[in-house]
């Protein structure tokens, strides 16, 4: 389910991006997007946990990692990188997957907690979004070609850009980040079987593995990635085949 355009919706609608305007009007709106929002901060928190584990309990190291979270794609990649070191071949598969899920479920919430929040009267039931980097585009250019008395060249609101935010798209974001919620929660209770008991309770650890790695999205991004592994390593590396000595070139 993906989030329709203004220009698809209501393209003649009048908006505004006054956030006044915004909380005022759809207080329902908001208050999922606070749910989305505090939802994914548990995402985050059990994440984690699983780093925890991962690495030992070393809570220095683990505290370390898990502030990467906010920072640049490498820090994040780096903290990737040391959970798959501290879990098993298995486990790395199973965490991949999840993480690789939660990836796309991560750039939702980005967009509902750091995008340009617009308001509507002509379109009920919903709130809109605007990526600040488009104001800007459009800003810088209006001014450039203001300054250049080149009035023939203003560009118009990005119809095309802003989207429009439902109270429907937004249920089936908070029914998405409560099924991730799961996901890693199951994740850890795995981990917390491995490692509880001495010896670990084996029955009980296969049902747990078993439980999570049938669970559709997650066969299904664990099967893509095996298969996309398979396929990098069948690719055959070209051979150079030399001619014979003596043999005239045409």
């Amino acid at each position: 389910m993906k989030m329709k355009t203004l220009a698809q919706v209501n393209p003649k609608a009048d908006i505004s991006f006054d956030p006044q305007d915004a909380a005022l009007n759809r207080p329902e709106v908001l208050s999922l997007i606070a749910r989305c929002i505090s939802t994914w901060s548990l995402v985050e928190t059990l994440v984690g946990q699983v780093v925890c584990y991962a690495l030992k309990g070393d809570i220095r190291a683990a505290a370390e990692m898990y502030l990467s979270i906010t920072s640049t794609g490498a820090s994040v990649a780096a903290l990737k990188t040391a959970v798959r070191m501290g879990l098993s071949r298995e486990y790395a598969e199973l965490f991949n997957a999840i993480w690789t899920i939660g990836g796309d479920l991560a750039e939702e919430r980005h967009r509902l907690a750091h995008w340009c929040l617009g308001y509507s009267k002509d379109i009920p039931n919903a709130l809109l979004l605007l990526n600040p980097r488009e104001g800007i585009k459009r800003g810088a250019h209006n001014i450039s070609v203001g300054r250049l008395r080149q009035y023939g060249q203003f560009s118009p609101r990005p119809i095309n850009k802003i989207r429009v935010l439902s109270i429907e798209y937004l249920d089936f974001l908070i029914e998405q980040f409560d099924l991730h919620v799961s996901r890693v929660h199951g994740f850890l209770q795995l981990l917390s079987l491995q490692e509880g008991n001495e010896p670990p309770d084996d029955l009980a650890v296969k049902r747990q593995c078993d439980l999570l790695c049938n669970e559709p999205q997650i066969h299904q991004t664990i099967a893509l990635a095996r298969a996309s592994q398979k396929n990098s390593k069948a690719v055959p590396k070209q051979q150079h085949r030399s001619k014979p000595r003596g043999q005239k070139r045409g």
